[in-house]
């Protein structure tokens, strides 16, 4: 399920932004938009899928857990977009900041699916759930990006090599691998 999920969601996201790419800066904002949108929604549908077998069985078809996420798509769309938009400031302003957001706000898409808090609550419940476990939050978040940064750059250098359209398919291949563990991680540190 994980695998399947993350293709249908990172096709479309994918598609939508390599539509988007040569189109100027505001359309190529619309695009991580839509790359920040993909990314909440499918943690939210696999929160759904850790919490069902964390019982010791996986029940839930890909169906099951598509439809089992799907009423918190807005809270998990404006939660995500709100995310990145203030860790991307803090970033780029000073660094520091917007790496203590990261961390402190780690389990927000699993706050809303699991506890059914919104999207703007979401940020105050994760703050609550990492107290004191900051520095092992922000550790764990470190090596899942470290993964995540290599296996995305070695990857889409050898498609920039190749052409756009080769781009666009391995960003596909790439977020579709990708995703699930950052989504995973997501989820185990929320229940952890």
């Amino acid at each position: 399920p994980l695998l399947i999920t993350a293709f249908i969601v990172f096709l479309i996201a994918g598609l939508i932004q390599g539509l988007l790419a040569d189109g100027g800066i505001i359309l190529q904002l619309i695009g991580t938009v839509v790359s920040l949108v993909a990314t909440a929604i499918y943690t939210g549908f696999v929160v759904k899928l850790v919490e069902d077998v964390r019982d010791g069985s996986r029940d839930f078809s890909v169906g099951d857990l598509i439809s089992s996420a799907s009423p918190y798509i807005v809270p998990l769309i404006v939660n995500g977009v709100l995310r990145g938009i203030a860790i991307a400031i803090g970033l780029i302003l000073f660094i520091v900041p917007g790496l203590i957001l990261l961390t402190i706000w780690a389990v927000t898409s699993p706050a809303i699916v699991v506890e059914k808090v919104d999207g703007i609550a979401a940020f105050g419940r994760s703050s609550e759930l990492t107290k004191g476990q900051r520095m092992n939050v922000f550790v764990t978040i470190l090596v899942v990006f470290l993964i995540t940064f290599v296996v995305s750059f070695i990857v889409l250098a050898i498609g920039a090599s190749i052409g756009t359209g080769a781009l666009i398919a391995l960003s596909i291949l790439v977020a579709t691998i990708t995703q699930p563990i950052a989504a995973l991680v997501a989820s185990v540190l929320f229940f952890d």
